[in-house]
This record gives C-alpha cells, sequence and structure tokens, in this order.
C-alpha cells in the first residue's frame, strides 16, 4: 500500500515537471497586432518585420506611446505634404495587420459623445491601420494619424503634459532602434 502512495506521488511530480517543461511562453501583444515597422531618415527607408531583433521591443514601445497622445495638435497634412516628411525628417510608421482600435487620452465632453468614438470612460478611440510617429524636425513628438476624409490627410496629434509637448518617449523609441 506504502509502495503505491510513493508511486502515485512520483506520478505526480513528473507530471507536473513535464507539464512546467512544455508551458509555452506567452508571446508578446505587438507580433499579434503590428505587421511591419517603417523607419524613414534621410531619404531612406528601413524595414523591420517580425524575426528582427529590434520588432517586438520596438512594436511595444510604439504600441504603449500611442494611447498618452491626447492633443489634437491641429496640424493636417495631404499625402504629399507625409511624403516630404518622409525624406527629411526621422519618422517611424507601424502598419497594423487589421485596423486597430486606438484609444487616446483625449477625453470628449458628454454631449459630444454621440458623435465621436469613445471608450467607457468618454477618451476618444481611433480605428487606425496606420500610425506614423515623428522622431526629429519640425514636428518632433507628434503623431500623424490617417483621416477618413476625401481627399485622404493625416491629422496631427501629439502628448501634452503640464502644457508642454512632451518628447520624452522619442529617446525610449530611439534606444529601441539600436
Amino acid at each position: 500500500m506504502r509502495y503505491c502512495r510513493v508511486l502515485s506521488v512520483l506520478v505526480l511530480l513528473l507530471i507536473t515537471a513535464c507539464g512546467e517543461l512544455v508551458t509555452p511562453t506567452p508571446k508578446p501583444i505587438a507580433v499579434d497586432k503590428v505587421e511591419m515597422i517603417t523607419v524613414y531618415s534621410k531619404g531612406g527607408e528601413e524595414i523591420i518585420r517580425l524575426g528582427d531583433r529590434r520588432f517586438t521591443e520596438l512594436a511595444e514601445q510604439l504600441l504603449a506611446t500611442l494611447p498618452n497622445f491626447n492633443l489634437p495638435a491641429g496640424c493636417v497634412f495631404s499625402e504629399n505634404e507625409v511624403s516630404a516628411r518622409k525624406a527629411k525628417d526621422k519618422l517611424v510608421e507601424l502598419l497594423f495587420k487589421v485596423p486597430e482600435r486606438v484609444t487616446i487620452g483625449e477625453l470628449i465632453p458628454k454631449e459630444e459623445r454621440a458623435r465621436i468614438l469613445t471608450d467607457e470612460q468618454g477618451f476618444r478611440v481611433l480605428e487606425v491601420q496606420t500610425a506614423i510617429l515623428v522622431l526629429s524636425g519640425e514636428y518632433r513628438g507628434h503623431v500623424f494619424l490617417p483621416s477618413d476624409g476625401e481627399p485622404p490627410t493625416w491629422g496631427c496629434w501629439a502628448i501634452e503634459k503640464e502644457k508642454e509637448i512632451d518628447t520624452h518617449w522619442v529617446e525610449a523609441v530611439e534606444k529601441a532602434l539600436e
């Protein structure tokens, strides 16, 4: 009888140990959401895809930064103007696999929520396929998000902290690019 108990305990330990050995590591959320990252700098471009050692860290950093944008900066760009910025400034373009609902830090007044998409707390939700984060140039620290209008345009957003444009996230993105 004692032999059976010892044997059942050993079998249980073996099953538990094997189960822990084969438990898969969860993959980062960015791997499921982000198709590709393109870095534009000095007229050139570098495509960063899954498999590149920088992809996951950079995608996670960019996804974590997007909800912090809370200030519609009032600038609107055409496709040609965005292309010109890609040629002269340093930008990071994030392409999602499917359009992504991004909650940003702009709180919408209750009376406007019927016409503007918001989350449960009233923060604005944007549906985006592409986001362009600006790392250098006149709009450093901003993100360009496409608008649905005709002709297509890009709206401009920033992170406002203490009544100033916050660019601290740019250094974290630059580090992830190394």
